[in-house]
């Protein structure tokens, strides 16, 4: 199981609050601030399945891109 969640930061709309994952990893740049329109404070998924990819190109795109912002 994996899960992610915002802190007391994010649910007062904190600019620099981030979604805390249950690796130790953090990040943030608004997408705490989603969670927190949608009022979601937490997020957990279970399963050893694979995802299947409809283009595995253009996640890859999204991916490098991603890493480099």
């Amino acid at each position: 199981m994996a899960t992610m969640s915002i802190g007391p930061a994010a649910e007062n709309s904190v600019v620099f609050s981030s979604i805390f994952v249950d690796d130790g990893r953090a990040f943030g740049r608004a997408a705490e601030a989603l969670f927190c329109i949608k009022k979601v404070k937490a997020l957990a998924v279970r399963g050893d399945g694979a995802i299947p990819l409809a283009d595995k190109a253009k996640c890859k795109q999204i991916a490098d891109h991603a890493g480099r912002i």
